[in-house]
């Protein structure tokens, strides 16, 4: 009988360092994804129920820190009729954090993929302050090198100042977005609405990114690139360099701008091509509103700029600096 009972209990001993040893490789990460999540062994993405788990994993508290996530292969949201983002955490606070909840801390690489037809129409985070994107919630973390294509992103009104864009709707904790194009589509919105990434909170950097998606808003801040890039200080700067904007970007109200909307960080070798049309203060080819810290270098505006009211600022590159 205690023969019986060891060697049972020998056998429920492996079974259960198996399946430690099981989910220890898989990292942090719960599901089926393949990969390990290393540098050399990413967890990898190739459809779109793929892509769903993964996000799912990241509103449900996973968050990928010092892990990687590659993508493998196209995606099409088509089939998707309203997108809920990675990352549903809200931006709060005046510190280096400048979120709660849950966001994306790890590496995704879009390997020079494509995901198409994302569509947004209804706000899905967890409070009036959630990011709308393709990610909600990037923090500390790196999206990278991809394309997304028709995007249609409609969250007009009022009542969100979150962030919202095609790529990232809040960028925390010194994220990075880097080499990432959208290349058609339109995105309405209302306060801090923009191409690639609708908020960067005190930290943070956008570089190498393109914008084409036509781009307007109930609200201020807004732009091609950025709609708003603030609450930064001389030691916790942010930086917009290498990016383009060829599309429109319209606004009825201030800090409006074909790059950034309202910007504290530094604006260096970026190119506006696309209209820019604000209905107050602040409406700039480049940057609507530059605050507080940060500057604006080599860029080039040869879009139109155009202010449909009498308020201060309106210029070709920078249309109001204040308070230094």
């Amino acid at each position: 009988m205690k023969k019986t009972m060891k060697k049972a209990m020998s056998s429920l001993t492996a079974k259960l360092a198996a399946l430690l040893f099981a989910f220890t490789c898989a990292g942090t990460a719960w599901g089926a994804l393949s990969g390990t999540g290393t540098s050399a062994d990413p967890f990898t993405i190739a459809t779109l129920a793929d892509l769903q788990e993964f996000r799912d994993n990241v509103n449900a508290g996973t968050d990928y820190s010092g892990q990687y996530v590659k993508l493998t292969a196209d995606i099409d949201l088509s089939s998707v009729a309203d997108w809920t983002p990675i990352g549903n955490g809200v931006r709060a606070g005046r510190d280096t954090s400048f979120y709660s909840g849950y966001a994306f801390k790890g590496t995704f690489d879009g390997n020079g993929k494509t995901i198409s037809n994302l569509t947004i129409t209804t706000h899905k985070g967890t409070g009036a302050k959630s990011g709308a994107g393709l990610f909600g919630l990037v923090a500390g973390g790196t999206v990278k090198n991809f394309t997304l294509s028709n995007v249609n992103i409609s969250l007009g009104g009022s009542g969100n100042d979150g962030g919202i864009a095609a790529v990232v709707g809040v960028l925390a904790a010194n994220g990075n977005v880097e080499g990432v194009t959208v290349s058609s589509g339109s995105i309405a919105g209302t306060e801090a609405t923009a191409g690639i990434v609708g908020r960067i909170m005190a930290l943070g950097s956008i570089v190498g990114c393109t914008n084409n998606a036509a781009i307007s808003a109930a609200d201020k801040n807004v732009g091609g690139i950025a709609g708003a890039a603030y609450y930064s200080s001389l030691d916790a700067e942010m930086l917009i360099k290498d990016c383009k904007n060829t599309a429109s970007v319209t606004s009825n109200t201030s800090a409006v701008g074909g790059i950034v909307g309202l910007c504290a960080g530094k604006v260096v070798d970026c190119t506006n091509t696309g209209a820019v049309t604000g209905g107050d203060a602040a409406i700039g080819g480049i940057v609507g509103e530059q605050d507080n810290n940060g500057s604006i270098s080599g860029c080039v505006n040869s879009g139109d700029v155009v202010n449909n009211a009498s308020g201060e600022g309106t210029g070709g590159i920078v249309g109001w600096i204040r308070y230094y």
